[in-house]
C-alpha cells in the first residue's frame, strides 16, 4: 500500500494538526516525520499506516474536550 506523502500532509492541514503532536503518536522524531512528508526521505508504509490510523480518530476539536 502505497500512500502519497503530499496526501498526508494536506490531511494533516486540514485537521489543523500539530506535527509535533502526530510524530509523538506515530513514534517518530518531528523532524524526521517532516522529512518524510515533504518527501525528502521515504516515507516507510508501517509509519503511514500508523498516520492514516491517527487521522481517523476525532480530534479533541471534535469530541468537545
Amino acid at each position: 500500500m502505497q500512500i502519497d506523502p503530499a496526501d498526508l500532509r494536506a490531511e494533516i492541514a486540514r485537521q489543523q494538526l500539530v506535527l509535533y503532536e502526530l510524530a509523538a503518536d506515530v513514534k517518530v522524531h518531528p523532524g524526521r516525520l517532516g522529512a518524510m512528508l515533504a518527501g525528502k526521505i521515504p516515507l516507510p508504509d508501517d509509519i503511514a499506516k500508523k498516520i492514516v490510523a491517527n487521522l481517523k480518530r476525532p480530534s479533541m476539536a471534535e469530541t468537545g474536550r
